[in-house]
C-alpha cells in the first residue's frame, strides 16, 4: 500500500497536537487544584475551555469559561471576550437559539470594543441565513414529498 509523505506529514502533526492538548490539560489542572490561589488561575481555566472546545468537550468547556469568567483577575482575554467565546461555544454545541440571546446580550453592552461588535453582529447575521436556509430547505422538501 503507498502512502504518501503528506498523509503521513498529517498524521504526525494530529498525533503531536493530540499529545500537547494532553500535557497542556494535564498541566493546567494540576495547577488549578494544587495552587488554587495562583494569582493567573483564570488564564488556566480560560486554556481549558479552549482545548475542551476544540475537542467538543462542551460541557467541560463551557465550565472553564464560565470558572474563568468569574475570576477578576487580569486575563488576556477581556470579559466580554469570553463571553463570546461562551457564545460560540453554544452555537458550535447545536444551541443556536442560546447563542443568539447571548450574542444579543454582549452586543448592548455599551463599552464594548468595535471589533468585538463587529464580529457578534456576523455571527447573529450567519445564524439568521442558516435559520433561513434551514426553512427554505423545509418549505422545498414539504412541497416535494407534500403531495404523495
Amino acid at each position: 500500500m503507498f502512502v504518501s509523505s503528506g498523509s503521513v506529514k498529517f498524521e504526525v502533526e494530529l498525533t503531536n497536537r493530540y499529545i500537547l492538548f494532553c500535557r497542556s490539560k494535564k498541566l493546567f489542572q494540576t495547577l488549578i487544584y494544587s495552587h488554587p490561589a495562583f494569582q493567573r488561575v483564570n488564564e488556566a481555566h480560560l486554556r481549558l475551555g479552549l482545548i475542551f472546545e476544540i475537542e467538543e468537550e462542551f460541557e467541560s468547556s463551557l465550565k472553564h469559561f464560565k470558572l474563568a469568567l468569574l475570576d477578576h483577575s487580569p486575563c488576556s482575554l477581556s470579559s466580554f471576550e469570553i463571553r463570546f467565546r461562551i457564545a460560540r461555544l453554544h452555537e458550535t454545541s447545536g444551541k443556536p437559539k442560546l447563542a443568539k440571546e447571548f450574542y444579543e446580550e454582549i452586543v448592548k453592552e455599551k463599552d464594548l470594543p468595535v471589533h468585538l461588535k463587529a464580529d457578534i453582529n456576523r455571527q447573529i447575521g450567519e445564524l439568521g441565513y442558516l435559520v433561513l436556509l434551514l426553512l427554505k430547505s423545509c418549505i422545498f422538501l414539504s412541497s416535494v414529498f407534500g403531495n404523495s
